[in-house]
């Protein structure tokens, strides 16, 4: 008998098999039309439309839901077939509405050893357990991964490889670490190789690829991501690294390292050395990077702050005083004297590392895009007073692993067993039994003092470029 399987959904998430994969074509054939009528009577077989018995329905998979007898405010639409959808012998629906297959490709002949397995297979056996894992965060290695892993990592397929190796990095399978660090310190080695390297062991629990992340900060392609990464170890080779290096960088590195720097007291710390000693001009740190050292809560942080810049703390009047002020300014300038190219620069400086608009930055902020229309005093009052009134979505949260990891930033999904943290480098899994410690900051993760860090005329450069998106 030839079995044939769709896939289809309905407008309220029923999901089912097509005609053909619960019955035979050959069955309404060969049976007598009573059969047929005591079979249409079954719970299951009394939602498909009568066979015409003439000819076997089509196989074609439109076809076969279009066959589909759907109660009234139903409809069925195919999801997936043959050839991306072999031999399915169950189907489930999580949570998140995702629905999960398994395929049984040699069902019901036992294949011999070794010959089950074809290159297609394999990738999508490993393709399903990619998916299944990503959700889980760190997962326990299964007890036959190291046998058959280092048949994976030696396929002659590199996507094989690559499926095996992300897989490593959720099961923390150090075995392939050395590899891969070797792959990501060879400039001459391929750009897709590197970067694949680079997000294997940015997920992975490698301290040891610490240095490698370090010799990072000389490769221009993968300076900016490196620099961000960072903030994840503790280690006291890193405040120098970047501070030695500061002068070099361009102005969105600069900006990046000046956030890595005040992610932990331990790298702050260095930082106001580098400032009282003179390494590090004064005027390079704004009013908005002062009150996100004092947002470390760190009694030798606050008292060095308030040793070189006094009290930050505007009262609400002020706030107030300043935005009609800004608000005043933007109103009275001709705006058809100010770029918004330079402001486009100035949102790819300050705001691209938390904000989307259009092209430019990254989704952890609310996106801008379209945000133009609801006119300046908009992005007055989130800019001088974030803390007015704070959505829920957009409180930051801080996450320390067991391991010493630091990570900040929004939590997208949680499930009983991890949560995913959104941050300017991506996303990343971790589940709560490797958590140590977990804050979420009453304040909102835009700070303030954001537009202090600009001169007059570069504020209406920015405010221009905002409002006309």
């Amino acid at each position: 008998m030839n079995f044939h399987s769709s896939l289809a959904r309905t407008a309220l998430s029923f999901v089912c098999l097509s005609a053909a994969s619960l019955i035979a074509p050959s069955v309404f054939a060969e049976r007598a039309l009573p059969e047929v009528e005591r079979l249409k009577s079954s719970p299951v077989l009394q939602h498909l439309k009568p066979n015409p018995f003439s000819a076997p329905p089509s196989t074609a998979p439109e076809q076969t839901v279009a066959q589909m007898y759907l109660p009234d405010g139903f409809r069925a639409e195919l999801i997936v077939a043959e050839p991306d959808l072999h031999q399915p012998v169950a189907f489930a629906i999580d949570e998140r509405g995702r629905i999960w297959v398994a395929e049984a490709y040699s069902y019901p002949q036992k294949q011999p050893e070794g010959k089950g397995l074809d290159k297609e297979p394999l990738r999508r056996r490993l393709a399903g357990l990619e998916l299944a894992v990503n959700a889980c965060g760190r997962t326990p290695m299964p007890a036959s991964w190291k046998s058959t892993s280092a048949k994976l990592y030696e396929n002659r397929d590199p996507r094989v490889q690559r499926q095996a190796e992300r897989l490593a990095a959720v099961f923390g399978d150090d075995s392939m670490f050395p590899r891969l660090r070797s792959i990501l310190a060879d400039p001459k080695a391929a750009a897709a190789t590197r970067q694949h390297a680079f997000n294997m062991l940015s997920k992975a629990p490698d301290r040891g690829a610490l240095p490698v992340f370090l010799g990072l900060l000389d490769d221009a392609k993968f300076r900016a991501p490196a620099i961000n990464l960072l903030a994840r170890f503790d280690s006291a080779q890193i405040p120098t690294a970047l501070l030695t290096r500061y002068e070099t960088f361009s102005a969105p590195e600069r900006m990046a390292a000046l956030n890595t720097l005040m992610s932990r007291a331990t790298f702050a710390l260095p930082l106001l050395d580098a400032v009282a000693g003179g390494q590090l001009k004064r005027e390079q740190l704004t009013a908005f990077h002062v009150r996100q050292l004092t947002e470390l809560k760190n009694t030798e942080v606050d008292k060095r702050v308030t040793t070189t810049w006094g009290r930050i703390q505007q009262t609400p009047a002020e706030k107030q005083s300043l935005m009609e002020s800004l608000e005043k300014n933007f109103s009275e300038a001709p705006l058809w004297a100010y770029e918004s190219s330079a402001g486009r620069q100035h949102f790819q400086k300050l705001c691209s590392q938390c904000h989307r608009l259009g092209n430019d930055g990254v989704r952890l902020g609310p996106e801008l895009t379209g945000a133009g229309k609801h006119g300046i005093r908009y992005y007055l009052e989130n800019t001088i007073d974030p803390n007015t009134v704070i959505g829920t979505d957009f409180q930051m949260t801080t996450v320390e692993t067991r391991g010493g990891d630091v990570l900040s930033g929004l939590i997208v999904n949680e499930t009983p067993g991890a949560v995913t943290i959104r941050t300017t480098v991506g996303e990343t899994v971790v589940t709560k039994a490797d958590i140590a410690t977990r804050e979420t900051s009453e304040n909102s993760l835009m700070p303030e003092g954001l537009l202090e860090s600009l001169s007059a005329r570069e504020q209406i450069e920015l405010l221009k470029f905002l409002t006309s998106n």
